[in-house]
């Protein structure tokens, strides 16, 4: 009769193994996805699915389906990438403590040019140049805040003209297809 931890142990080694194939099915579908990429099959085969259906015995079907898997895996892949990218590019990088100390620091030099100031020399003269100091400081900060959030709708900022430019060609190619299946959903086929 078995007992609670013989099933216990036997279940752990099934999702070990099961882990194993999952991480070798990974990695065979990355060298095939390299030989297909540089033309290992092309060696009088008409296809990379030919030459996995004679080298290792798939039938062609399966074949192709795991070339298309494994495109579909790295596409997927690269999207990821590319949206981690994108969503990096977006979030604003300069942290709070260090606007704190901008901020301060912007305070103390206008404070210190107030301070400074000299009772003898003319009011139009000292207020010139505390509001030149006071402009340069102000100028450094929306800059940072500038550079800080580049998507933004201000002046200057950086537009999605790319992605446009990419749905319009979507927009136009897809005009001269025909559609791949009935309204309802069911294939043409």
């Amino acid at each position: 009769m078995d007992t609670h931890s013989d099933l216990d142990r036997l279940g752990n080694e099934i999702a070990e193994m099961s882990a194993h194939l999952e991480a070798a099915t990974a990695r065979l579908l990355d060298r095939i996805r390299e030989f297909d990429a540089r033309e290992g099959w092309n060696t009088g085969f008409r296809s990379c699915a030919a030459w996995l259906s004679w080298r290792v015995g798939l039938d062609l079907g399966a074949a192709r389906e795991r070339l298309g898997f494994q495109a579909l895996l790295a596409e997927a892949s690269q999207r990821t990438d590319g949206r981690r990218e994108r969503l990096s590019q977006v979030t604003p990088s300069v942290p709070s403590p260090l606007w704190l100390v901008l901020v301060l620091g912007a305070c103390v030099t206008v404070a210190l040019q107030l301070g400074m100031a000299d009772r003898r020399e003319r009011l139009l003269v000292q207020g010139a140049m505390i509001g030149a100091v006071a402009t340069i400081v102000t100028a450094g900060l929306l800059l940072v805040n500038f550079l800080d959030h580049p998507y933004q709708r201000h002046a200057g900022s950086i537009e999605p003209t790319e992605m446009r430019q990419s749905l319009a060609m979507m927009r136009e190619a897809a005009l001269g297809l025909a559609t791949p299946c009935r309204s309802d959903g069911r294939p043409l086929m």
